[in-house]
């Protein structure tokens, strides 16, 4: 098991080199603000509804998948895994601070990003994990974690009840804070399978407060030369605080220490599939 868990690292490491950090998910803010004309000058002008569009998706591509069923891993137990999601996102003007989807953003962008999640248990069925996302084709990085209690397990024929606290915040943005804080809730139920292995399905609900605003933004970057009069091209977006809801299902199959669970996250905004593969020991 342990060969195949360097095996996986090793294809993950291949995967980041070989595509480098390219910027085509990289983003410029200073696409939703304009330079407005003011007598012999401009003044900035920023896309409010715009902003809190944008950080409300990009908060959901980072936002951390549940991709393990309620059951608490136990007061010795340890888990690690890799992980891969595809972010579907709807069309938006918004998306017109990506290079790709300049100047309209009219298109839906498809997102992907890679992760390492490392969960310990502890006492009284409590759980604390971490984790680190990396946005592909970008220098975006997401670093967080979170507590989950699982308040029932192992009851009759009753489902598996957990609950989850979690945060993070985003890294390699050069104008951009965004913060992640959010709560779940989930049931799941296993079935032995055959007497070696182990099959579970699990769903529930999460809530999440996206946190975001800006450093100082240039709306007119292009002009060498600042000519005299009305020109305050420089501007901030204050901080925002949208919510969001997701519903997710997922299922995971485990056989002595390998697991494997495909998740599906679904937002208004956004649907989101993930892919865990691992090791719980």
């Amino acid at each position: 098991m342990w060969r195949a868990s360097w095996a996986v690292l090793v294809l993950v490491l291949l995967s980041w080199s070989s595509t480098g950090f390219a910027s085509g998910n990289d983003f410029k803010l200073n696409r939703l603000t304009s330079c407005v004309a003011n007598g012999d000058g401009c003044m900035a002008e920023r896309d409010d509804a715009a902003f809190e569009t944008f950080v409300t998706n990009l908060g959901l591509i980072f936002a951390p998948s549940f991709l393990s069923p309620s059951e608490s891993l136990g007061e010795a137990g340890f888990s690690v895994g890799f992980e891969t999601r595809f972010s579907v996102a709807s069309s938006d003007p918004s998306w017109r601070v990506l290079d790709d989807l300049a100047p309209t953003g009219d298109e839906p962008p498809l997102f992907s990003t890679l992760q390492l999640h490392v969960r310990k248990g502890l006492p009284f069925s409590f759980e604390l994990d971490g984790l680190m996302s990396w946005l592909v084709d970008s220098e975006l990085f997401y670093i967080g974690g979170g507590v989950k209690w699982t308040v029932s397990e192992g009851w009759w024929f009753l489902p598996d009840l957990a609950v989850r606290g979690h945060g993070g915040a985003l890294t390699g943005a050069p104008d951009l804070n965004l913060a992640n804080a959010g709560v779940d809730v989930s049931l799941s139920y296993s079935f032995g399978v055959g007497g070696v292995s182990n099959l579970t399905p699990y769903a529930g609900y999460s809530h999440m407060w996206t946190i975001a605003s800006s450093r100082v933004i240039d709306s007119d970057p292009g002009r060498n030369e600042i000519p005299s009069g009305n020109y305050a091209p420089e501007t901030v977006f204050e901080q925002i605080e949208p919510q969001t809801d997701r519903g997710f299902v997922g299922l995971r199959f485990i056989v002595s220490y390998f697991s494997l669970t495909a998740e599906a996250a679904f937002a208004s905004q956004m649907q989101t599939y993930g892919l865990h593969i691992g090791a719980d020991f």
